[in-house]
């Protein structure tokens, strides 16, 4: 729905402004005033009205070229042509019984999942999600069975790997389904067997796909770099963010882009915002638990003029729809309240909406030294790919591969949990906004390693920061 409404205020500004004020009508809760009185006969004629003039203005709205769809599903057809470039699953759970929904472009299909259950889902969703009991839960009950029922049963051959989307609804909207497996075990990941995607809706594909990106424009494409390695009110500094946008910087030049790297304050990076093909930031993000609309990415100034997600939204880049939003900060696409699961507000959602076809995020809190191999592993491989939107994907799943494959490395055979502390004397950064003016806490990566109830794991591993990278986009 707020797809749909943001195209419309692009392409229909007064058509979109009757919408709202209509919606809002609509919405307004109801009235404490007795019911026997005359002015609660006349608010209930008001509301009939608005529910009879809202509906004329949905009819309206879909005679335009282009919004005949509008708040609707989209059609069989439609769902199919979605798939064109790989299937598309959407896992729908509830109490009585979760099912994964697949889109092929031949056919649409319903897999039962019943192992996945609700309440696991819930126990499970408040532990630590990267922990290889939850990930190899996650691939026993949803990511196997579903790879299996599309034949994705094997790591793909000569490096033709297969890409699909997936769509989550509800808690699940917190779990990494595309690190979901047993990664001790060779080919038994979702990794080892697909690329993965993510799509807040079936309907959100479709718009990033029906884009047209705006290739008469005179000016030089610009990457937009920005990088906050120390930032006012944090208790510690960033000083890989840096170092991440100077790897950034040499690689520009390989993709035809000129780097662009304004004072980072909001209003300057917003106007930069609106020219450029890649916007990449290296920072703090900050989850606000109370309104998702109000998550930001920490600039010079953000206790004054901050850049949120209403911020994003109120960009309009949609007719020349930016290639790439790479936000490298702590939860850029984490939901972190139960009552908006279904919302999908979030940092990385707000790139979307605003225009950009594809956004890498994360899901919760990362560490800032490995942010740069990430980043350079990834856009060496957007490269490779010749920028095409395979290639987004593709990077990403290389870089995620190949900090998985060292984490491997560096964790075998690790059974003392001494081992894997953390040295509170040499703290590692993370890009987590927590300070005195946003909450409590220190920033140095904490290893919150498996209880004593886990004793039964045949090793104990560190913590997995590659786990959280996602990638959203057509």
């Amino acid at each position: 729905m707020r797809a749909d409404i943001q195209q419309l205020r692009i392409k229909h500004p007064d058509l979109a402004d009757r919408f709202a004020d209509l919606r809002d009508k609509l919405d307004a809760p109801s009235s404490s005033i007795d019911v026997t009185s005359t002015l609660y006969d006349a608010r209930v004629t008001q509301r009939h009205n608005a529910s009879k003039e809202f509906d004329s203005l949905t009819v309206e709205i879909r005679k335009q070229e282009g919004f005949e769809d509008f708040l609707l599903a989209p059609s069989e057809e439609k769902l199919r042509a979605a798939a064109k470039d790989g299937p598309i699953v959407v896992i729908n759970i509830c109490g009585m019984r979760c099912d994964a929904f697949i889109v092929e472009e031949h056919q649409i299909r319903n897999v039962f999942l019943p192992n996945l259950n609700w309440d696991d889902i819930v126990k499970n969703s408040k532990g630590e999600l990267w922990r290889p009991k939850v990930l190899e839960w996650l691939w026993d009950v949803l990511a196997s069975p579903v790879l299996d029922a599309l034949g994705f049963t094997e790591p793909a051959d000569n490096d033709a790997w297969p890409h699909m989307w997936w769509v989550t609804t509800s808690v699940l909207a917190r779990f990494p389904i595309h690190a979901a497996g047993y990664h001790k075990i060779s080919n038994k990941s979702v990794l080892d067997r697909v690329m993965s995607s993510y799509s807040p809706s079936i309907k959100a594909i479709v718009h990033g796909r029906n884009r047209l990106r705006n290739r008469n424009d005179a000016r030089p494409s610009q990457a937009l770099l920005v990088a906050m390695q120390d930032t006012p009110g944090m208790r510690a500094q960033l000083p890989f963010a840096a170092k991440e946008v100077q790897v950034l910087r040499e690689l520009c030049k390989n993709m035809a882009l000129k780097p662009v790297e304004p004072q980072p304050r909001k209003q300057d990076v917003l106007l930069r915002l609106s020219e450029c093909e890649i916007f990449h930031f290296a920072g703090h993000g900050h989850t606000d638990i109370d309104d998702p609309s109000l998550s930001q990415l920490l600039l010079e100034d953000w206790r004054t003029d901050k850049l949120t997600v209403n911020s994003l939204l109120e960009m309009n880049l949609y007719e020349r729809a930016p290639f790439l939003a790479y936000l490298s900060a702590c939860g850029t696409g984490e939901i972190a309240v139960s009552k908006f699961y279904d919302e999908n507000i979030h940092l990385v959602s707000a790139c979307q909406l605003a225009g950009f076809r594809h956004v890498i995020g994360t899901l919760w809190e990362v560490n800032d030294e490995l942010c740069v191999d990430i980043a350079k592993i990834t856009y060496e491989g957007i490269i490779s790919g010749g920028m095409t939107d395979e290639s987004v994907c593709r990077g990403l799943h290389q870089a995620t591969r190949t900090l998985r494959e060292r984490w491997l490395r560096s964790s075998h055979g690790a059974r003392s949990k001494k081992k894997l502390a953390t040295n509170s004397e040499a703290p590692l950064s993370t890009r987590s906004a927590e300070s005195s003016d946003l909450g409590s806490g220190e920033l140095s990566r904490e290893a919150v390693l498996v209880n004593s109830d886990d004793e039964d794991d045949d090793e104990v591993y560190g913590l997995p920061y590659w786990v959280p990278y996602v990638h959203f986009g057509v």
